[in-house]
This record gives structure tokens, sequence and C-alpha cells, in this order.
């Protein structure tokens, strides 16, 4: 498997840090979003990793789809209407300055040889951390292993904290 831990950690401090949009808002929001619900586990596990990384100096690293998908989660935008004063809106724009952009032409995503099944956002997230060996964290279990196939250093928090429960509930 190419995520072995330390090489995970390893570029995640070196390249930097890529979340998929869930992770980005469980980060930004905890589990006080819809789509965050009920991921208690996967907060802690995503938290402690950015914490690790970034105190090792590490960066977050976020594509503009992920971010242009995290807006259109969050923000309803009803015509006339403005967000200057919504608390969601004021985290998000605070967690963003924090982030990295890393653009991906769109280039790179029209001939991507996943495209006919997997979105704009996803294959961002593949081709930045391709092309910069960034460490990913993301609980999209396609996405992860189209980041395995090609040899990502890729992490889901979602089967760690699976697998921890199962280790509790077996022990």
């Amino acid at each position: 498997m190419p995520s072995d831990k330390d090489e995970f950690f390893r570029a995640c401090i070196n390249n930097g840090l890529i979340v998929d949009a869930n992770l980005f808002l469980l980060l930004a929001f905890g589990t006080s979003h819809k789509r965050t619900d009920g991921m208690d586990e996967e907060m802690v596990i995503t938290k402690s990793i950015a914490t690790y990384c970034s105190d090792k100096g590490g960066k977050l690293i976020l594509t503009p789809h992920v971010i242009a998908e995290v807006s259109n989660m969050l923000i309803n935008r009803q015509k006339g209407f403005d967000f200057a004063g919504n608390t969601n809106f004021i985290i998000l724009t605070n967690f963003l300055r924090e982030a990295f952009e890393h653009p991906v032409p769109k280039s790179l995503i029209l001939d991507n040889k996943h495209l006919a099944y997997v979105g704009f956002t996803d294959l961002s997230i593949l081709e930045a951390a391709k092309e910069n060996n960034y460490g990913v964290l993301t609980v999209d279990g396609g996405l992860y292993t189209k980041l395995c196939d090609e040899g990502c250093y890729v992490v889901d928090p979602k089967a760690i904290a699976k697998a921890k429960s199962l280790r509790l509930l077996m022990s």
C-alpha cells in the first residue's frame, strides 16, 4: 500500500496536507454541520493529524474546487442577502485565510482517465496530490481507492475510526 504511516506524515509535513470537502467542513465547523453530524471519532482523528502536521511545519492545502464545493454546501445564496454577518460565512473565510490554495488546470481534470466516473473536486485533489506528493485525508472511499491506485499518500479517518471501534468490540 502506498500510504504507510511514516511516508504519509512525511508527505504532509514536507509538502502539505489536502483534505476533502467533508473533512474541510469537519475541521472548520466540527460536527455542527448536517454533513458532519455523527463524525465525532473522525473529527478527533482529522484534527489530530492536521494539528500534528501543522505543528511540524506542514501546511493545509485546498484546491479551488474544494473551496467552491464547501461554499455551495454552506451558503444558500439568496438574491440580495448579505452574508457578511453570517457565522458560517465568517468561520469559513477565516479558515480559508489560513490555508494554501493549489489551483489545478481544467486540462488536467478533463484529461484524467477517471473523469467519466469521478467528480471535478475529487479529480482536483487527485491531480494536486500526484503533482506535489501531498498527503490526503478523505472519507470518500472512491477517492481513497483512486489515490492509492496512483501511489499517493492517503489516510481515511473513517476507516481508522471503524477499525478502532471494531478493536474495542472484539476486546
